[in-house]
């Protein structure tokens, strides 16, 4: 099972940082802007975001619930449980407490986790990409890419998108209005295998 979804999310950052160890990057001694390729370039943006979200991730783990510092304009309320992102070009949070309620729209790019028992709502947004726990009600709709992973008896409505990407242990998707869906269980010995199609626009682990 997905042991904490800070826990999960930071292993979905670790390769960006295993690649940047890996090679001479920007901000090492003696290296320069015209030394490094422009899609090197891309991946040290994306390294450095992720040092920073793991810190993120770290801090909201010991809360039990949303708390600073966050990537964006985060709001939270309710002692951390519910948190919306809006109005910016990226958010990322970690709610790492049950029963949160998370919500990103109107954004470019959200990555937002969440622990079992969760809400998580993302919407008229490029990328929506997220982590939740067991027992976890989401919905994304009017995106270019919708992309979760969740753990347990999942209810997932994908919407409106031009692709839905969903691994899970069990539960079920709606996922229509798509382009393309793409709904993978978890399989006992390991990987992840097809969800069975078992009705129009409906797709199921058990």
């Amino acid at each position: 099972m997905l042991e904490g979804c800070g826990a999960a999310l930071s292993q979905r950052l670790t390769p960006e940082i295993a690649w940047a160890t890996e090679h001479a990057i920007a901000g090492a001694p003696g290296a320069t802007d015209d030394a490094v390729a422009p899609g090197v370039r891309v991946r040290v943006t994306r390294m450095r975001l992720a040092f920073l979200f793991g810190a993120v991730l770290f801090v909201g783990s010991l809360w039990g619930a949303c708390a600073p510092p966050f990537i964006g304009n985060v709001k939270c309320t309710g002692n951390g449980k519910k948190c919306t992102c809006t109005d910016g070009p990226q958010c990322a949070f970690d709610c790492g407490g049950n029963g949160c309620d998370v919500d990103c729209h109107n954004i470019d790019e959200c990555n937002a986790s969440c622990g079992d028992a969760c809400n998580w709502d993302c919407h008229d947004a490029d990328v929506c990409d997220g982590v939740c726990g067991d027992g976890c009600r989401a919905d994304c709709h009017n995106t270019s890419a919708c992309q979760l992973d969740c753990g347990i008896d999942c209810k997932l409505d994908c919407h409106d998108t031009a692709s839905c990407q969903v691994r899970m242990i069990s539960g079920e998707v709606k996922c229509h209005n798509a382009s393309a869906c793409d709904i993978q269980c978890a399989l006992p010995g390991g990987g992840f295998g097809p969800a069975e199609n078992f009705k129009k626009d409906h797709w199921r682990c058990k």
